[in-house]
């Protein structure tokens, strides 16, 4: 065998190799995809669910706070006399029943308290001009997430209301509790590393699980994932570093059509691609292991090919030698002539 025999197993182990080689990239490939895909599915069905559960909340409140503007109306031009009292056990019925809902109060244009048993909102002729605070196609305001005196957050809800019988305005103000809120995204399979988030689309966050405690309230205007969210609004998967952790996730995220929330569910990247990691180092390791037994055996077909040049070198040199002697001593010989046989 000479160096140009060891062509033929070089090119068919080399191109062996590269069919396997593309064989297990193509498989490592749409193993990744595959998983990616499914984690994509899962993130969305559960910001789907928690949109929904969302939504269906605050319908139930907006239409507790308008039967109160309503009623209020109401009773102002039907029983002036008993308004005041029938509005009082009015709002405090839909305290009673609403335990989502810190307190229940009527009051004036400028957040002055009319009725009811909490605190007025010296801050309500502002956050209620935002646009950014206002339900799609309905009265129902939000305003941006605040801390009452003990500690506690919530958001203010208001809706326009016409109080006493000269026709004055005001506002029914209700403060959602946000671990009501928080309570929405609780127990969604996220994983170790995975959380759920509801922001106000003025970009502060209202609502985290896990860790309810850090970063509630913070404003994330100016993060990625709002402004990709402010910026095309409609339900997308994202693949996005956290500003708070720091930690690459999926994130599904949708917007509410009537409210200005958004919520957002991700799940951590490394953790979907845990499984694949080990699978793809395996395959690292099986195409390491081929190919350096692919090179031993080249070696050692090159290393057989030098001795056996060297050996025939000799045996040319040692026939050479031979045939000198043969000559000098006047022996005679027999030479084959491989080509015509002839001795």
């Amino acid at each position: 065998m000479n160096l140009r025999s060891l062509g033929a197993p070089v090119s068919y182990g080399l191109a062996l190799s590269l069919v396997l080689l593309s064989i297990l990239l193509f498989a490592l490939w749409r193993d990744h995809e595959g998983k990616l895909a499914a984690a994509e599915g899962r993130v969305e069905a559960m910001a789907l669910g928690s949109d929904r559960l969302l939504n269906m909340q605050m319908r139930n409140l907006e239409r507790a706070l308008e039967g109160i503007a309503l009623d209020s109306r109401q009773l102002s031009t039907q029983a002036p006399a008993d308004a005041q009292r029938l509005r009082r056990e009015m709002v405090q019925g839909v305290d009673f029943r609403h335990a989502e809902l810190r307190d229940v109060v009527l009051v004036d244009r400028d957040g002055a308290v009319l009725d009811g048993g909490g605190n007025g909102d010296a801050t309500i002729s502002t956050w209620t001009q935002d646009p950014r605070n206002r339900a799609k196609g309905g009265g129902l305001l939000v305003g941006p997430p605040a801390q009452a005196g003990d500690g506690e957050w919530i958001v203010p809800l208001a809706v326009p209301a016409t109080i006493g019988a000269d026709g004055q305005q005001g506002w029914v103000l209700a403060r959602l509790r946000l671990q009501a809120l928080g309570q929405l995204v609780e127990g969604l399979d996220t994983g170790r590393d995975g959380v759920a988030n509801i922001f106000h689309l003025a970009g502060r966050m209202v609502a985290r699980s896990p860790m309810p405690a850090r970063g509630l309230g913070g404003d994330f205007s100016g993060s990625q994932l709002m402004g990709q969210m402010l910026a095309q609004r409609r339900p997308e998967v994202a693949d996005l570093v956290s500003p708070l952790d720091r930690k690459r996730r999926l994130i599904a995220y949708r917007s509410l059509e009537h409210y200005p929330f958004a919520v957002a569910v991700g799940v951590s990247r490394d953790e979907v691609l845990a499984t694949w990691y080990g699978f793809a180092i395996a395959a690292a390791l099986v195409c390491v292991g081929y190919v350096l037994g692919w090179l031993l055996l080249v070696r050692t077909l090159v290393v057989a090919n030098r001795r056996q040049s060297v050996l025939l070198a000799e045996l040319g040199a040692s026939q050479d030698t031979l045939l000198e002697a043969q000559r000098i001593a006047g022996l005679g010989s027999y030479h084959l002539d491989l080509a015509t046989q002839i001795v």
